[in-house]
């Protein structure tokens, strides 16, 4: 967890719990963690519309299936495709595998739009990468809030 996630959490007094693990890069590895059953184990995508000139970063639940045509649809955008390695780490400071809301103390120009569904935010257990994809934290859900706040941010059905 770098030192400035590590800052934030401790900023904003949000108590969390730090799984050190193997490195993954799929939901299927992260299922394999094994971790508590009350966990919301979770998707994130980061998109860009077809010009390039608008970033989204969506995080449901690891289960959920929308097809990219209705996300692109949430954004009022006709197509959104996946964001090549070097625009990820253009934009977010970091690399496939590691992709997560967390991220954003790495968007310095606040330029990702995030959405997250509305399911995440009322979990109290919900598990993200902290920008690495060796660790996990376990925080409350209703706290992404606080951590998006100064961020564009959107909540969405899910």
């Amino acid at each position: 967890m770098n030192q400035d996630l590590k800052q934030l959490f401790n900023n904003l007094e949000i108590p969390f719990k730090l799984v050190e693990h193997q490195p993954i890069y799929t939901i299927q590895d992260a299922q394999n963690l094994n971790l508590d059953d009350n966990v919301l184990e979770i998707k994130n995508l980061f998109l860009h519309n077809q010009n390039k000139s608008k970033y989204y970063l969506f995080s449901m639940p690891a289960n959920l299936r929308i097809p990219l045509k209705e996300l692109a649809s949430m954004t009022n955008d006709k197509h959104l495709s996946f964001v090549s390695e070097p625009e990820l780490m253009d934009k977010l400071g970091t690399y496939p595998g590691s992709v997560s809301i967390l991220n954003a103390v790495n968007d310095h120009d606040k330029s990702v739009i995030y959405y997250v569904a509305k399911s995440i935010l009322q979990n109290h257990h919900v598990a993200y990468h902290p920008n690495q994809n060796d660790q996990t934290i376990i925080f409350d859900g209703n706290r992404i809030k606080d951590i998006l706040n100064g961020y564009q941010f959107k909540s969405f059905e899910g």
